[in-house]
């Protein structure tokens, strides 16, 4: 990942559907996490994640995702979530 975060990510046009932190955010509501810091940290409007057409950058899931690494002290998050 620190290759694309040193890269231009946005460069490449990569867009993902933001239906996608789906997991991720139930995983972080149901260990208590407020996802507002996590939203702002990656310029997402909060209410855009019931969207199932809302598009975000890789830049704004790889922000997300870090700024969720940060908040649960958790740098092997997907391993926890992956089997969920």
């Amino acid at each position: 990942m620190k290759e694309l975060l040193a890269c231009d990510v946005e460069q490449l046009g990569l867009q993902r559907l933001l239906y996608g932190l789906g997991p991720l955010v139930t995983y972080l509501k149901e260990h208590g996490v407020d996802c507002k810091k996590m939203f702002a940290a990656a310029n997402i409007p909060p209410g855009a994640i019931g969207d199932p057409t809302a598009m975000m950058g890789l830049q704004q899931e790889q922000m997300f995702t870090l700024a969720a690494i940060k908040e649960l002290g958790e740098p092997g998050l997907g391993l926890s979530i992956g089997p969920s």
